[in-house]
């Protein structure tokens, strides 16, 4: 019984990190590096097609990939990651989707976020 004392006088750390964006931090970056990022549409028979392109480098850091979030950033109804190949210095990727099946569509192009230092740009997709 001794010894379960001894044991509790010894320190116990416990460490943590978490990657928190602040509401601030994204209204800053999407400012200032929405025009870096292209989204196009395109409509035929039926669909849209997403074209998307990013730098492979934004603000000092490396481009890390890009997401999309359908009707909510914060809690979708649906999210996944997009398949992104990098041609002319640029990485690109695209989705297409039926004209019925369209909601309102966010990407997120994130930079960095090694250690929790990065960047990401989120912009809705406009169909016309």
């Amino acid at each position: 019984m001794k010894w379960i004392f001894l044991v509790l006088l010894f320190p116990f750390h416990a460490y943590s990190s978490t990657c928190i964006s602040t509401e601030g931090n994204s209204f800053v970056w999407n400012q200032k590096y929405a025009d870096k990022i292209s989204i196009n549409t395109e409509f035929f028979d039926g669909s849209y097609t997403v074209a998307i392109e990013a730098p492979t480098e934004l603000g000092g850091y490396a481009f890390n990939g890009i997401s999309l979030s359908v009707d909510n950033i914060e809690d979708p109804t649906f999210y996944t990651m997009l398949f992104t190949g990098e041609v002319d210095e640029a990485h690109r990727a695209w989705y297409s989707v039926r004209a019925e099946m369209v909601r309102k569509h966010f990407i997120t192009i994130s930079f960095g976020f090694h250690g929790c230092k990065g960047i990401a740009v989120t912009k809705p997709v406009v169909f016309n």
